[in-house]
C-alpha cells in the first residue's frame, strides 16, 4: 500500500494541475483555511468546506458513501478513472480502492521529488501540501480515506484543524501506542488517533509519520506522513497497538 501512495505522490509532484507557474499553490487554497474564521467573523458568511472536509463529510454521510458520490469532488483530481479492485486486498472493507491527489491548506513551496527514480531521482519545487489521496472500501461503498504526503509532520492536530470549517471540532483520543499497525513489532510511527466532529457527524483520523532513510535514491528517502480517516471508532486497532486514552 505505501508503495502506491509513493507512486501517486509522483503523479502528483510532477503535474501542474494544482500548482502555480512558479511551482507554487494558488494563494487563495493555501491560506483559505487560515483566513476562514476572519472571514466569517468580519462577512458573516459561511466559507466553503476545502477539498479534504468534502471527502469526509460523504464518508460519514446517513446514506452511505457510495463511490459515485465521491466522483466530483472540487478540488481532488483522480488518477483513476472508477475504483479498482486490489489484487492484494486481505479484507472485505478494502477490496477496492480509488486513488487521485489534493492540496492540503497550510503549507508552501519546498524541495519535492521529480518522479524519478534510481540516479534520476532528484529534487522540484513544489507545494508540500500537495497529497497523495486513496479510498478505500468494498464494491459498493467507501469505508475509509487515507492521505499520504512528503516530510515527516508531528503537528497532526494542526494539520487536520486547518482543514476545517472554523464550526467543526477535533479532540485527541489516544497516542503512546507501544506497538505497530500490525501490534507486533514496536512503534516507530508516532501514532495518534483523534475525534473529529462534523456537520455529518462524526469521523476518527489515525495520523503517523514515517521517517524512513534508506541508501538508494528514491523519495522514502525524505520521509512521509500519512492520514487515515474512518467511518467509525477504530477502537481494536488502537488496543492491538497498545494505545493510551488521552
Amino acid at each position: 500500500m505505501k508503495r502506491l501512495f509513493f507512486a501517486c505522490l509522483f503523479a502528483l509532484c510532477a503535474s501542474p494541475a494544482t500548482r502555480g507557474a512558479d511551482g507554487a499553490a494558488p494563494a487563495s487554497s493555501v491560506a483559505k483555511a487560515a483566513s476562514c474564521e476572519a472571514k466569517t467573523e468580519a462577512l458573516q458568511e459561511k466559507c466553503e468546506p476545502g477539498p479534504l472536509e468534502s471527502l469526509l463529510n460523504l464518508l460519514i454521510a446517513k446514506e452511505g458513501a457510495a463511490w459515485s458520490s465521491f466522483a466530483n469532488v472540487p478540488g481532488v483530481q483522480w488518477s483513476d478513472k472508477a475504483p479498482v479492485k486490489s489484487a492484494e486486498a486481505r479484507q472485505t472493507e478494502r477490496s477496492y480502492h480509488r486513488r487521485g491527489k489534493l492540496l492540503l491548506a497550510g503549507f508552501g513551496v519546498v524541495d519535492m521529488p521529480n518522479g524519478k527514480v534510481g540516479i534520476d531521482f532528484g529534487l522540484i519545487k513544489g507545494n508540500e501540501g500537495n497529497v497523495g489521496v486513496t479510498l478505500s472500501g468494498d464494491a459498493n461503498q467507501v469505508y475509509s480515506i487515507s492521505l499520504m504526503k512528503f516530510y515527516p509532520s508531528e503537528n497532526y492536530q494542526e494539520i487536520i484543524r486547518q482543514q476545517l470549517l472554523p464550526e467543526d471540532t477535533i479532540k485527541l483520543i489516544a497516542g503512546h501506542c507501544a506497538r505497530d499497525g500490525y501490534g507486533t513489532a514496536e512503534n516507530t510511527g508516532k501514532n495518534e488517533f483523534y475525534e473529529v466532529v462534523l456537520a455529518a457527524g462524526f469521523v476518527y483520523a489515525e495520523a503517523s509519520v514515517d521517517e524512513e532513510d534508506v541508501s538508494t535514491a528514491s523519495a522514502s528517502v525524505l520521509g512521509s506522513t500519512a492520514f487515515n480517516f474512518y467511518r467509525s471508532r477504530p477502537t481494536q486497532r488502537m488496543v492491538a497497538m497498545g494505545c493510551r486514552d488521552l
